[in-house]
C-alpha cells in the first residue's frame, strides 16, 4: 500500500503533500505554506471564543498543522495557561492523533523538563482542548531569534534537562518524534519539552507520517519508529543552539534539496573555539546516518555532555 505522507513545513509546521510535486513548486508550496499562516496569525489574533467558562483567551500564540494555542486566564485556579484547541473541519485522524497526544502526555506531564497538562475537554462546538502550564519566557526558537547562537556551554546546560525528559518519554515506550528548538519551552527553573503531537509508542503501527524535516533523523524519513531518532533530533537541536541555524538549512531550499541533503550529506562540523573538540565530536556522532553509531540513548548522550563538562572545569 502507498501511503502519502502528510508532512509539516518547518516554518510553520502546516501540512503540506510532497507527492508528485516538483521540487520548484515544493519550494513555492513552503513559501505559500508560510505566508498563509503570517497572514492567518495577523488576521485571527483576537481573542477568540472560550473553550470552557473558566478560560478566558487572551490572544494567540500559536498555530500549527491542526490545532491553535492561545494564552488563556484560568479563573477557577488563578493562573494564565496556553490552551491547545483543534481548529477546522476536524478529520477523525485529527481527533484519533488529539486524544492520542493527551494519552501519551498526561502521564509524563508530572516530569520536571515536560511541560505539564492541566486539564482536557470539548468547547461548545465539540472542538477537543488540552490545558497546559504557560511558560512566559517562549521557545528556544524565540531565545535564539532575539539572542542568537548560544555559547557552548550554556546550549549543553539547556539541553541536558531535555536530555532527561526524552529519556522518560522513552522509558514509557514513546517516541517524541519532533524535537526540535520549537518544542522546547524555556522556563525560569530551566527547559522542558512539550509538543507530544505527533509522538507515538515505540510498536505504533499506523501509517500516518508527520515530520518536521529539519530535525528529522533519515530513518524518519521511511516513518521508522526508532528513540535513536530522538537522539538524532537532540543533536540537530544542539547543533542549531550553537550555530543559530539547523545543519542543513538554507535560504530558499526546496524540500526536495533538503530531504537528499539529510539524507546523503554530512553536515559541515562545528569546529574549536566555538565548541570544544569532544563536543564536536559528540554532535557528529549524534548526527550520523546509521542509528548503530549514535548514542543508543538519551541518557547516554546526557552523561557523555555532563562527562565532558567535568573535564572542562577539571581542566580550568
Amino acid at each position: 500500500m502507498v501511503v502519502t505522507p502528510q508532512v509539516f513545513c518547518h516554518q510553520t509546521n502546516w501540512p503540506y503533500e510532497i507527492a508528485g510535486i516538483s521540487p520548484f513548486d515544493q519550494g513555492v508550496l513552503v513559501e505559500r505554506a508560510y505566508a498563509t499562516s503570517q497572514e492567518s496569525m495577523t488576521m485571527d489574533s483576537a481573542p477568540g471564543p472560550p473553550p470552557a467558562p473558566h478560560l478566558q483567551i487572551l490572544r494567540l500564540l500559536g498555530r500549527g498543522g491542526y490545532a491553535d494555542v492561545y494564552l488563556a486566564d484560568d479563573t477557577d485556579n488563578n493562573r494564565q495557561v496556553a490552551v491547545k484547541v483543534l481548529t477546522g473541519l476536524l478529520k477523525k485522524a485529527d481527533e484519533e492523533r488529539f486524544e492520542q497526544e493527551v494519552r501519551i502526555h498526561l502521564p509524563l506531564s508530572s516530569h520536571p523538563n515536560i511541560v505539564t497538562v492541566f486539564d482536557t475537554g470539548r468547547a461548545p462546538d465539540g472542538s477537543p482542548y488540552l490545558v497546559m502550564e504557560y511558560i512566559e519566557d517562549g521557545t528556544l526558537t524565540d531565545h535564539l531569534v532575539k539572542h542568537g547562537a548560544m555559547p557552548w556551554r550554556e546550549a549543553v546546560e539547556t539541553l541536558l534537562p531535555i536530555c532527561h525528559a526524552v529519556q522518560a518519554a522513552h522509558d514509557t515506550g514513546t517516541i517524541h518524534r519532533d524535537i526540535k528548538p520549537s518544542n522546547i519551552l524555556m522556563g525560569s527553573d530551566g527547559a522542558k519539552l512539550g509538543d507530544f503531537g505527533i509522538a507515538c509508542g515505540r510498536d505504533a503501527t499506523s501509517p500516518e507520517f508527520a515530520v518536521s524535516w529539519l530535525h528529522a533523523a533519515p530513518e524518519a524519513h521511511d516513518n521508522a519508529r526508532d528513540t535513536r531518532s530522538d537522539v538524532y533530533s537532540l543533536g540537530s537541536t544542539l547543533y542549531e543552539m550553537l550555530k543559530g541555524t539547523a545543519p542543513f538549512w538554507a535560504p530558499e531550499q526546496p524540500v526536495a534539496t533538503l530531504m537528499y541533503r539529510i539524507l546523503d550529506e554530512s553536515p559541515a562540523a562545528l569546529q574549536p573555539p566555538l565548541v570544544p573538540s569532544w563536543l564536536s565530536a559528540l554532535i557528529s556522532r549524534c548526527l550520523d546516518k546509521n542509528p548503530l553509531f549514535r548514542p543508543q540513548t538519551a541518557a547516554a548522550l546526557a552523561e557523555m555532555m555532563e562527562r565532558g563538562l567535568e573535564k572542562e572545569v577539571a581542566a580550568g
